[in-house]
């Protein structure tokens, strides 16, 4: 009887450390999925920046008519905003996009300052 005992208590006992050791690892994977969330919130708008800029970078400020030298940014991709409107508005509505991605595009962009970029 002794003996089934002494088995029954090292049974336990491993049972016990290893029970431990199982939270302890759960625990820590726990901390690693908060720190994954965490850094996944801060980059929650990075596809909706990430089309921003690119957006902007392919601007081709060269097209804009500019009067007067030392314009800035915002003023220019207003410029070409508004000329892009006035193209879409002169368009006929059965015909395909003569500006392709710019209409979508531009309806989305968000004008920044030439400090901004």
């Amino acid at each position: 009887m002794s003996r089934l005992q002494q088995s029954l208590q090292r049974l336990q006992e491993t049972s016990a450390q290893a029970t431990a050791r199982l939270e302890e690892e759960l625990e820590v994977r726990r901390q690693h999925i908060n720190r994954l969330e965490s850094k996944l919130e801060r980059q929650r708008d990075y596809d909706d920046l990430k089309r921003e800029i690119s957006v902007l970078r392919s601007v081709d400020l060269s097209q804009i008519p500019t009067g007067e030298p030392g314009k800035s940014l915002e003023h220019l991709l207003m410029e070409r905003f508004k000329a892009l409107q006035q193209a879409e508005n002169l368009k006929p509505s059965n015909t395909p996009d003569a500006l392709g991605k710019w209409t979508n595009d531009l309806f989305y962009l968000k004008i920044v300052t030439y400090k901004d970029i």
